[in-house]
């Protein structure tokens, strides 16, 4: 009786109560809309209409719907369980108030100019037909012509198998058209809510520059019952889930419903800011540097090995606030994880956008290890080149910040092609069509810090060290004594100073006295006059008019590391015919 009692009284009234899906609490059905039906205990987020979802992303007033109109047709005379598809379908219209499972149109976001397509699973779970992979393509197409950012919306149980082979073929019809659309050099973001599986995962909801999702959505190719019928094995709680994906490398952020208007604004600011102001290219160049003198006894040489690795020293991270006004870091190689050991996104830098790369070291002891004292991992390196070649892709010069003792030397890392990662990377590096910088910023440990190294310019700031190896590996390895490190490190000449005599660092960044640990704020400045002075010099050599000179840039590069290098050359032999 008492149960039965307590069972009513958790019955949520219809007009003034909302039971949540997640926790099961009742909510004011006010606060719940007013929270774009996110709950406000458990942070689970119910599924909007397209209507609800362009209201809370869009300027009021700026919404102009696209493609209007658009109708399936049944290919197939399709019957399930007596019904045709097209009653299904009227049925469906009829119910929902849409023509079809996506919604297109242009609209503001934040006074920024976006197109945006906007998926509704309550038509037929969102399913993709025909019409679906029309409306996307169409919106490609406009964006193409027009350059408007496409904001792909996207929820889907999958393909509509009312339009059988017609259905699937939408995979190959969309991605193509975002592949144009990147060739165009148009942005596109997509946000991805739940629940989004199947061909639409595999195709157009995948491809995005930049991946959001919502918290809690279910994310996958096959759908978890899918999984668990076929191969018998039961999913454990957080599979196809943001969390999970985030962490093995398949999105660039979760954000909540409530924070996606502001943060797709930010993202639209960013790729709007692709080119430099033209009263930037010429700031002061820092000073050469050559002018330094390169001879330093062992016991300075070791300082400075201290201070590189100085555990208060300015990290990627704190660099990164203090040049960039707005920054949206990027995360995972879309492969297998997200290495925390490298981070990287695209930021504002004097007015222009930029892709920042750069080892992260951690402060915490906990930190650290969640980012191994900055040795990355392939997945890391494969997260650099994806930004990389998003840089490229828009045309955003490249900044990578060198702080690393050297790549992860564990089991793990070779077995997922350590050697080879950095490889590609070098070779990524070599052909960017964009300027790029390089900055030591600590230790730059053989080919791990190289990795991310291969730049048009590279900055030393003046208590840095660039090595093959580290002091003790040296004196480990030749004398079998890591003691003689301080040896080690001035027998290698390792430091700024004489990276630079050799030719190694085109400009050294001077510190604050001590150290940059020391004043992070007047680092902070000698480090963003150096990258300018860097960035000036390249496209005061390599612009023409206001067009990148691409050949010249990527030749310039290729002499500049074609150079370095010590040889002595046999005498020619009297019978040489050169």
């Amino acid at each position: 009786m008492i149960q039965n009692i307590l069972h009513r009284h958790r019955q949520p009234p219809d007009d003034l109560w909302v039971q949540c899906p997640g926790c099961h609490e009742l909510i004011y059905r006010r606060e719940y809309r007013n929270k774009l039906q996110t709950c406000p205990k458990c942070n689970y987020h119910g599924r909007l209409i397209a209507k609800d979802r362009i209201e809370s992303l869009v300027d009021p007033g700026t919404w102009a719907e696209e493609a209007a109109g658009l109708r399936p047709s049944d290919p197939l005379g399709f019957v399930s369980l007596g019904q045709r598809y097209p009653d299904k379908v009227a049925e469906t219209q009829e119910k929902t108030g849409l023509d079809e499972a996506v919604v297109t149109g242009i609209a503001q976001i934040e006074g920024l100019a976006a197109r945006l397509a906007v998926c509704d699973f309550a038509f037929l779970g969102a399913s993709m037909g025909s019409v679906v992979g029309e409306k996307i393509a169409r919106a490609v197409e406009r964006s193409c012509a027009d350059r408007r950012p496409l904001v792909l919306v996207c929820a889907s149980g999958g393909a509509r198998m009312h339009e059988g082979i017609y259905s699937l073929m939408q995979m190959a019809k969309t991605s193509a058209a975002i592949a144009r659309l990147g060739q165009a050099q148009v942005p596109c973001i997509s946000i991805l809510t739940d629940p989004t599986t199947g061909g639409v995962t595999a195709s157009f909801a995948s491809l995005g520059d930049v991946i959001l999702a919502e918290p809690s959505a279910l994310i996958g190719f096959a759908g978890p019952r899918v999984i668990e019928q076929t191969t018998k094995q039961k999913l454990p709680p957080d599979a196809q889930r943001p969390e999970f994906l985030l962490k093995h490398g398949m999105l660039d952020a979760i954000t909540h419903r409530r924070e996606l208007r502001l943060t797709v604004a930010k993202l639209l600011r960013l790729y709007a800011g692709a080119r430099p102001p033209e009263s930037n290219l010429q700031p002061p160049t820092p000073a050469p540097a050559r002018d330094l003198q390169p001879q330093l006894p062992a016991e300075d040489a070791w300082r400075i090995v201290q201070l590189a690795r100085h555990a208060q020293r300015p990290f990627t991270l704190d660099y990164v606030g203090m040049l960039c006004s707005e920054f949206f870091e990027l995360h995972g190689d879309r492969q297998y994880a997200d290495d925390s050991a490298i981070v990287a996104g695209i930021g504002t830098f004097d007015g222009r956008t930029i892709a920042i790369v750069g080892h992260q070291k951690g402060r915490t002891t906990q930190e650290r290890l969640n980012r191994r004292f900055g040795m990355a991992r392939p997945e890391g390196y494969r997260k650099a080149m994806r930004v990389m070649r998003h840089a490229q892709k828009f045309g955003f010069p490249v900044i990578t910040f060198i702080d690393t003792p050297g790549a992860d030397p564990s089991l793990e890392a070779e077995q997922r092609g350590q050697a080879w990662a950095i490889a590609e990377s070098l070779t990524e590096m070599a052909q960017l069509t964009v300027p790029s910088v390089a900055v030591v910023i600590g230790e730059g440990g053989s080919g791990g810090a190289l990795a991310i190294g291969v730049a048009d310019r590279v900055l030393m700031l003046e208590n840095a060290t660039y090595s093959v190896v580290s002091p003790e590996g040296c004196a480990s390895i030749l004398w079998n004594d890591a003691a003689l490190a301080p040896q080690a490190a001035a027998a290698m000449q390792i430091t700024a100073a004489h990276l630079a005599a050799a030719g190694v660092v085109d400009f050294v960044v001077p510190e604050p006295e001590g150290g940059a640990h020391e004043d992070y704020a007047q680092a902070g400045v000698a480090v963003r006059e150096g990258v300018e002075g860097a960035l000036a010099d390249i496209e005061g050599r390599f612009m023409l008019s206001s067009t990148l000179d691409v050949a010249a840039l990527v030749a310039a590069r290729f002499e500049k590391y074609r150079r370095i290098g010590v040889v002595v050359e046999p005498p020619p032999s009297r019978d040489s015919s050169n």
